[in-house]
């Protein structure tokens, strides 16, 4: 239910969440090439595989792609690679990209090529797409959608997975913010509805903003550090803390 100010219901809405036991079993581990932004190459990669690889009994997700992920220090970075590059869009993956830094861009027929993307770098073709894109353009749902439309031109019946990207930090003090998130999960979940091999990975709605991008507490006058008025300085407005990205695993 959702309730105005006064208290009074002004919408609702029912879900059903089904509770379902492992019947299916992997026998060769899920590759899956995740594309993004900066919110790609972090801990949720691993922490992903070590949720599904506990349920499963045995490794079942590896995550592939030509960059490697930023701990090398993990259990297995190898199998933690991706296309995540900081602050890109999803324009960028539509064209040469900026510095000609497209992975999927092949300059002989100027066009997104993800066969070419295999060749070039030695890829086995992998079982699924993931796109975590939106945060750097967040009022720009078209340019996901088209990137979309090519992977499932190209790669008919693959699976991809879309990540509705969490709220930053900002829809705290912004409702113009929070607006921006909301409507780029709500149109991009409605022109995927009727495709097919598509599913949505809500984290906007999963994922807890309003904690997850910690703080640092200063006084709000230095000269008198014993007042209980603080000031509270978000430490990052787009990158949550570890906590957050274990909050994208379990979604």
């Amino acid at each position: 239910n959702v309730l105005d100010n006064n208290g009074n219901v002004v919408a609702s809405a029912v879900s059903v969440l089904k509770v379902v036991n492992l019947t299916t079993d992997i026998t060769t581990p899920l590759k899956i090439i995740p594309v993004g932004d900066s919110l790609t190459n972090k801990k949720w990669l691993p922490e992903t595989r070590l949720l599904l690889n506990t349920t499963f009994g045995k490794n079942v997700i590896e995550w592939v792609g030509t960059l490697d992920y930023y701990n090398q220090n993990e259990v297995d970075p190898q199998l933690n690679k991706h296309e995540g590059r900081s602050g890109w869009r999803a324009d960028q993956y539509l064209d040469s990209g900026y510095a000609n830094d497209n992975p999927f861009w092949n300059p002989s027929t100027s066009a997104v090529d993800f066969n070419y993307y295999f060749t070039q770098n030695s890829i086995t073709e992998p079982d699924a797409f993931l796109i975590n894109l939106g945060t750097n353009n967040i009022t720009n749902w078209d340019d996901t959608i088209e990137f979309l439309d090519k992977i499932q031109q190209q790669m008919p019946n693959k699976p991809v997975f879309m990540l509705l990207p969490a709220y930053n930090a900002r829809y705290l003090i912004s409702k113009k913010t929070r607006t921006y998130f909301y409507e780029y999960a709500k149109n991009i979940t409605e022109l995927i509805k009727n495709k097919t091999n598509v599913f949505v990975i809500p984290n906007v709605y999963t994922h807890d903003s309003e904690h997850n991008y910690g703080w640092t507490v200063e006084d709000i006058n230095p000269r008198n550090s014993s007042s209980p008025i603080k000031n509270y300085k978000l430490n990052d407005p787009v990158h949550p803390e570890e906590a957050g990205y274990l909050q994208y695993a379990d979604s």
